[in-house]
């Protein structure tokens, strides 16, 4: 089991407890900012198909970190309006080439998303999330390390979606740590070689995230 995947599972488990056993609570009027850091695991399949034909086959990017902020605004005691960048990061380094090749799949996802809060007291809130928005800056890359061995891709837009669950648990009147987990549709298609425009290949980051963060309340609801 890779690094990675057991974050991934200790942020699963660290969310279920938070929910759980801390079983914050939104205002109409409230504002908050906050920043999360978490492993996406990526679909990439034509990507990582691609990669198979080299010689020897190359590691597959399957995983990375993520990390990214939000603002967020309540616009009734149980729903609220969030506006996120969050750098989606996936890459390998294959060590079965000398020199190492680092192999990236990287975009910045720039979604709207309501939250819907399903339930809460003074310690906790637990919503449901929905959102949606474009993908920027999405490119490819392969870096040996040197100038003729870089193979990297031009950058394309593409649409974004998200849906998923987020626990927020209170450890201060203002702040909450909070957890989520997402799935996600994140395709951009036929990402072109910089140097090679024949050369295109999708950048798939589909799937599946889960994070942790802190989050600061101000605004009418305090």
């Amino acid at each position: 089991m890779s690094n990675r995947y057991r974050a991934a599972l200790f942020l699963a488990v660290a969310i279920a407890v938070g929910v759980a056993v801390t079983p914050a609570h939104a205002a109409k009027g409230q504002w908050s900012i906050g920043g999360n850091f978490g492993v996406g695991m990526y679909s990439n399949g034509a990507f990582n198909d691609a990669l198979q034909t080299h010689v020897p086959p190359l590691k597959e990017v399957k995983d990375g970190w993520e990390y990214g902020g939000s603002i967020r605004y309540g616009v009734s005691p149980k729903v609220a309006l969030d506006y996120e960048v969050n750098l989606l990061n996936g890459t390998v380094t294959d060590d079965n080439y000398t020199p190492n090749v680092d192999i990236s799949t990287k975009s910045v996802a720039l979604p709207l998303s309501l939250y819907y809060q399903l339930a809460s007291n003074d310690k906790y809130a637990f919503h449901f999330i929905v959102g949606a928005g474009p993908m920027v800056s999405t490119k490819w890359k392969l870096d040996d390390g040197t100038p003729l061995g870089t193979t990297e891709s031009k950058s394309k837009t593409a649409f974004y979606a998200h849906g998923g669950f987020e626990g927020d648990w209170m450890v201060g009147k203002t702040v909450a740590i909070t957890g989520r987990v997402l799935g996600r549709l994140a395709k951009a298609s036929d990402v072109e070689d910089a140097a090679d425009p024949t050369n295109k290949v999708d950048v798939d980051l589909s799937g599946v995230a889960f994070s942790l963060g802190l989050r600061v309340f101000f605004g009418s609801g305090y």
